[in-house]
């Protein structure tokens, strides 16, 4: 059962996405400014997303009770029960999902350019990591993780 979008939720979707935007742009291109260095040393944005992350989550779990999605299919995913979260959690299920993607795929860019920065990478090298995990976040983690090894910083 799919319910109905609200404009609402279509703003704060388009909120969440834009939010992420200048931690990246920062991170990529600034990777010394203080600015940058604010935004990986400070866990407000991910406490912010994760409560956001909880709401939209709460809220396809609610709305969606008896269409064999549940929080306890969650404890126990199948390829069904995460299925069942993008086809027939609604729209709040979809925005949990993509708010997890991007809170993480951050954190890890986020981790990337610390540990980088620690072991002093030549950001150049370590940018098209930041890019891989912005797009694919598993990714840009294996890219850093080989170039990691290939400089002997493992």
């Amino acid at each position: 059962m799919q319910t109905s979008r609200s404009p609402w939720l279509d703003r704060l979707f388009r909120l969440a996405n834009l939010a992420i935007i200048p931690g990246w742009l920062l991170m990529i291109g600034a990777p010394r400014s203080r600015w940058t260095q604010r935004v990986i040393n400070d866990d407000r944005f991910f406490i912010g997303m994760g409560g956001l992350y909880a709401a939209m989550l709460g809220g396809a779990l609610v709305e969606n009770e008896g269409n064999g999605f549940s929080f306890s299919s969650m404890l126990n995913p199948t390829l069904d029960s995460i299925g069942k979260l993008f086809q027939e959690g609604g729209p709040k299920g979809t925005f949990a999902g993509w708010t997890h993607y991007l809170v993480f795929d951050f954190f890890v860019g986020r981790a990337i350019l610390r540990d980088a920065q620690e072991k002093q990478i030549p950001h150049w090298l370590v940018v098209p990591a930041l890019l891989c995990t912005l797009m694919s976040g598993p990714l840009g983690l294996a890219y850093y993780q080989v170039l990691l090894r290939l400089r002997g910083a493992a």
